[in-house]
């Protein structure tokens, strides 16, 4: 059975931290925040930052970091957007959407769209 989810790094703090996703912590995550609609919202520049704080926050502890806290990440994330044009916020966004991306998918892609049968072929004939 090939891999679902695939282990990810997220860096808080100067530290590196790996994890898998499973589908339990999505389903936590989305039962409070819709990831889809996040990912979506911060490429139309529509983020909310309280909303991209409790998923890092959600992504840090299933990652095993004690005490941390929801609160302090969004402090970390307003003061990264007045500070350093957001690049730590788009960093948190790309570590969700390849948590959410299967193995081999590229998660800024969309997806393929299916094969045209070529001519001369049973499905190009109906």
């Amino acid at each position: 059975m090939a891999k679902v989810f695939r282990d990810i790094d997220i860096v808080w703090e100067g530290e590196r931290y790996t994890l898998t996703p499973s589908n339990r912590l999505l389903r936590r995550i989305e039962s409070e925040v819709s990831l889809t609609k996040l990912f979506n919202d911060a490429q139309n520049g529509e983020l909310s930052v309280p909303n991209l704080s409790y998923v890092v926050c959600e992504f840090l502890k299933a990652a095993g970091v004690k005490g941390i806290d929801e609160d302090a990440i969004y402090g970390d994330l307003m003061a990264d957007m007045a500070n350093n044009n957001g690049a730590l916020i788009m960093q948190m966004v790309e570590v969700i959407a390849t948590a959410m991306s299967p193995p081999d998918a590229d998660p800024k892609k969309p997806a393929a769209a299916p094969a045209k049968p070529k001519a001369g072929s049973k499905k190009a004939a109906n």
